[in-house]
């Protein structure tokens, strides 16, 4: 639809295409993407999304999600 434009998953409020991220499957003004656990501004190199669309720095990602066990 002409003239619509696309929420973003952390504020909600329209995203334009000038400030617009794409990242696991949803879209971000480029201050709004951050990581779900410590806020770190993300950017391409250092993302990682979980299955449920949340998105983590590299850090705590394999915190929460990497292997587990010996000196871990």
């Amino acid at each position: 639809v002409f003239g619509s434009t696309e929420k973003c998953a952390r504020c909600e409020k329209s995203v334009y295409a000038a400030e617009k991220i794409n990242a696991a499957g949803k879209c971000y003004h480029k201050l709004c993407f951050q990581c779900t656990t410590c806020k770190k501004l993300l950017n391409s190199m250092n993302c990682c999304d979980n299955s449920d669309g949340d998105v983590f720095c590299k850090v705590c990602y394999g915190k929460q999600f990497g292997p587990k066990g010996v000196g871990y």
